[in-house]
């Protein structure tokens, strides 16, 4: 009886590195998106390694659809404790946009507790895009002399506790990141049509967006607190209020994505070459997108 291969990056870069195109695992096999093609963002479980007890997505009063579907489980995702559904985060493939609100949001002083006691937890939030898992992108110094080199951490902070590292806040209180920026990584190549989504990166803070006039959910009103106009496009993130969720009398969340906010979101793309620098291998965007069998040949590079 053949073993079955571990599914770490190392194994999978030492497979391709021989004549082979591509492999094949079942369910996750690539899709090829053309221009436009709506990309679902799918929502998953938070975790949190302080209490290492993991919650539902939906157990916590997030913006969510008239109607929650959970993907089929299989053996897989119930001994991780995984359970994706649909969300109302949506974007088009290779179509970046700036500051769209996903929802508004009314928190009652129990859903402003609930919050709290999870950012006070340090929980996570895990989502997936086209079954690729969301990761925080950071730099951090390594070798000798010091270089720079990208690494991942899983998911995006739910939340932070305030103090000096976080301008404009109050300590002991608990500030929720609900402006969302995305990157999508993909992939193009003369074997096949379209683009690849080879990578989904996300920048979470917290910001108290504000808006002029009456709210409208058909039609909500510009975020002031997002003008890309006066700023060349781009979403200010210098100065600003970071939204609490430590419970008063009640209060107002405000949801979109940089990719969120009144909660809020923004999102890029970005193309990703399968030949990177040597240095560069182990990142996580290469390594998945080789887990999904993109042809590539890294000994002709």
């Amino acid at each position: 009886m053949s073993r079955l291969a571990s599914p770490l990056c190392v194994a999978i870069l030492a497979v391709f590195i021989l004549p082979a195109h591509s492999f094949y695992l079942p369910g996750v096999n690539a899709v090829n998106y053309a221009d436009g093609d709506e990309l679902e963002v799918k929502v998953n479980k938070i975790t949190s390694t302080k209490t290492q007890l993991p919650f539902d997505y939906y157990h916590l009063p997030f913006c969510k659809p008239d109607s929650i579907e959970y993907d089929a489980e299989n053996l897989g995702s119930v001994l991780q404790a995984d359970r994706a559904s649909n969300s109302l985060y949506k974007m088009d493939m290779r179509k970046p946009k700036q500051c769209q609100v996903v929802c508004r949001k009314e928190l009652e002083a129990g859903d402003l507790q609930g919050f709290s006691d999870r950012i006070s937890e340090e929980y996570r939030v895990n989502m997936m895009l086209d079954y690729l898992p969301l990761a925080t992108p950071r730099l951090r110094e390594e070798g000798e002399p010091p270089r720079l080199v990208k690494t991942y951490q899983m998911g995006y902070s739910l939340g932070q506790m305030g103090g000096d590292d976080l301008p404009s806040s109050m300590p002991e209180s608990a500030y929720l990141n609900n402006h969302l920026s995305f990157t999508v990584l993909y992939h193009e190549d003369s074997d096949f049509e379209g683009a690849r989504v080879v990578g989904f990166e996300v920048e979470a803070i917290s910001v108290q967006h504000k808006y002029e006039g009456e709210w409208n959910d058909a039609k909500p009103p510009a975020i002031s607190t997002c003008d890309t106009s006066k700023t060349g496009g781009s979403v200010p993130f210098g100065m600003h209020v970071p939204m609490s969720v430590t419970p008063k009398e009640g209060g107002k969340l405000i949801a979109s994505a940089r990719h969120a906010h009144p909660f809020c979101m923004s999102h890029s793309f970005s193309s990703f070459s399968l030949c990177p620098p040597p240095s560069l291998l182990s990142t996580l965007p290469l390594c998945l997108s080789l887990l999904r069998g993109t042809s590539v040949g890294l000994s002709t590079c």
